[in-house]
């Protein structure tokens, strides 16, 4: 469940939303409301994104939304992140930011999640 939208795909009126100018994808409710693709991917498997965290791109890649490679981190050690990216230094402290991340995502519960033969995750 997320708040009041659920993972129902069009069956929710959720489409592309294309107009925005940004890196990244939106997807745009009945209700006029948006969310970016990848916290929306990320919320059907794990409920909803707690307050204070953001939703990271591990490849870095921000069209690539696929669950496996999206992990929850607070956002204060995602704005850490981005600034040794944006700086080129520390790789080995965004590793560990990284690694840490993961594996504590990998001990969250996951909800019902499937690929479909088109390659698009869908949440049932």
């Amino acid at each position: 469940m997320l708040g009041n939208k659920n993972c129902l795909g069009k069956k929710n009126g959720l489409k592309k939303d294309e107009d925005l100018k940004s890196d990244y994808r939106y997807y745009q409710f009945a209700d006029k409301t948006r969310m970016p693709v990848h916290v929306y991917n990320w919320q059907c498997v794990y409920g909803v994104k707690p307050e204070g965290t953001a939703v990271h791109h591990i490849d870095g890649n921000k069209l690539h939304n696929d669950v496996e490679n999206l992990v929850l981190m607070t956002e204060s050690k995602h704005k850490s992140y981005h600034a040794y990216e944006r700086h080129g230094t520390h790789p080995e402290i965004m590793e560990q930011i990284l690694t840490e991340a993961i594996k504590a995502q990998d001990e969250m519960p996951k909800g019902n999640w499937e690929r479909g033969d088109d390659g698009i995750w869908r949440c049932s």
